[in-house]
């Protein structure tokens, strides 16, 4: 089983939640593929990087992820998920698994706008969407402290995100893998 994590991250507080998501899909002994979006790849505002494309139609997962910005994902990333559109047409990624994950600097920062649309996405390709199963509360030892059940969402309020959040980005990734290793012994 591969899963690509497909992101952006303008400073590393995003890269860090690929990061420990890769963590979790490798516990559950899948291989995973680090795909950061970069300016670079973006040319008069399109998306350039076909790799990335090939290299997800290879996978059996995906995990979309960026920061929240103004209400939503970063332009960066939207520019990738405008390029997909080559794949919507044929519904060439339909019956991959798909989640999200992202952090804004605020806890009410509207990351759930962002978890929507990376869903949205997925349901046009044709992809089974992945939640976040952990419960949440509004006590200070919870782990999932956003209530986010669409997917995994941080607040990084500076330049590291929290051991906590560390250990709910690699629940995350393993869930994804888990999902996507139980749906393979099916078919």
């Amino acid at each position: 089983m591969t899963v690509a994590v497909v992101y952006f991250s303008e400073k590393d507080t995003t890269h860090q939640v690929a990061e420990a998501i890769s963590e979790g899909v490798e516990k559950m002994s899948c291989q995973y593929h680090l795909l950061r979006v970069t300016g670079e790849q973006i040319v008069d505002g399109r998306f350039v990087s076909d790799e990335y494309l090939h290299t997800i139609d290879r996978c059996d997962a995906v995990i979309f992820g960026c920061p929240t910005y103004m209400g939503g994902p970063a332009a960066q990333f939207k520019a990738f998920c405008d390029k997909t559109s080559d794949r919507w047409d044929d519904q060439s990624w339909s019956g991959k698994f798909a989640a999200g994950f992202t952090v804004g600097s605020n806890p009410g920062g509207d990351q759930l706008a962002t978890l929507q649309y990376f869903a949205i996405l997925a349901a046009q390709h044709g992809m089974l969407w992945v939640n976040h199963e952990m419960p949440s509360d509004h006590e200070e030892n919870i782990e999932n402290k956003l209530n986010a059940q669409m997917g995994f969402a941080g607040v990084v309020p500076g330049d590291t995100i929290s051991k906590r959040d560390v250990t709910v980005a690699a629940r995350h990734g393993s869930r994804v893998a888990l999902f996507s290793k139980r749906y393979s012994a099916l078919t």
